[in-house]
Parts: structure tokens; C-alpha cells; sequence
């Protein structure tokens, strides 16, 4: 037996599923893989930029080829070329561009840029402090609006019924 079916095995039985002795890979693999997501996957998840809650009881198999999607989507999305949009967004500030910019380059610059006067009114204004530490730019102020705007969104969907 490999050491990651070892694991897969230890694991379930700290979970309480009973196998037997000759279960087969698959079976060790479709049991192991329907066990809630782990603490580390989770945090995977937000590194791409999804908040996941208890209440959606995603399984470990669930996660792991949400989480390959996802990844996926981003190398693909970073490899395209820059779309006329970031362009022309990057060309207002004053930075110069090239034909073969990719949407990944040109999203890193626009995500370091400075804030914009509006976003910092709308953090004060809202009372959103950044994490110390973590300096504040134009998408890192973007992505705190979004998440209090999301926040806002979901508080009025709830009261719908």
C-alpha cells in the first residue's frame, strides 16, 4: 500500500468510517475524497478569492477540483493579452504599454497602483481600515470595497423572503 493511501486511511479512520482490510484504492479514495474539506483547502480557496462558509458542506473531492479549476482559470486568464480596458486604465496613468502586455502583467500593475482619491474617501467615509502591514493600493482599496459592497449585498438579500 502507497503512503498516501495509508494516509487516506488513517484519515477516514479518524473520521469513523470503518473499512476493511482489502478495501480497494477506489473505494479507500471515493470514501476519502467525501469527507469534508480540510482547514488547508479552505485556504486555498481564498487565495483564489472565494469565501467559503460551513453551511455549503463541500466535500474534500469537491474542493480539490474546485480548487484545480480555479487554478487553472487563473494561469489561463494570466497568459491572455491585456484587455483594451487595462490598457487604456494603465495609459491614463501615464504608463506606457506594449502590444504584447498580458492581462496578468497588466492586472499586477493596475493592482499596485496608488488609490485612487474616491476609493480613499469611500474607506474613510465607511470607517475600513487595511491590515497593518499590508500597504494600501489601488487593489488592495478595490478588493476592501468589494468585500464591505458583498457584505452589504448579501445583509439586504437576507431580509428578502
Amino acid at each position: 500500500m502507497s503512503r498516501n493511501y495509508f494516509i487516506m486511511r488513517q484519515q477516514l479512520k479518524d473520521f469513523g468510517v470503518e473499512l476493511s482490510d482489502n478495501a480497494s484504492d477506489n473505494e479507500i479514495k471515493e470514501k476519502f475524497y467525501n469527507l469534508p474539506i480540510t482547514e488547508g483547502q479552505i485556504i486555498e480557496l481564498k487565495k483564489l478569492g472565494v469565501s467559503y462558509k460551513a453551511k455549503m458542506q463541500w466535500t474534500r473531492g469537491f474542493a480539490k477540483d474546485f480548487i484545480r479549476k480555479g487554478t487553472q482559470h487563473f494561469r489561463a486568464r494570466e497568459a491572455i493579452p491585456a484587455s483594451p480596458w487595462q490598457l487604456y486604465f494603465l495609459m491614463e496613468q501615464g504608463i506606457s504599454v506594449s502590444g504584447d502586455m498580458s492581462f496578468g502583467e497588466a492586472a499586477k500593475i493596475i493592482y499596485n497602483l496608488p488609490p485612487e482619491e474616491k476609493q480613499l474617501m469611500y474607506l474613510e467615509n465607511n470607517k475600513i481600515k487595511p491590515q497593518k502591514g499590508i500597504e494600501l493600493t489601488y487593489g488592495y482599496a478595490f478588493r476592501l470595497i468589494r468585500a464591505r459592497e458583498r457584505v452589504i449585498f448579501e445583509t439586504k438579500a437576507s431580509k428578502i423572503k
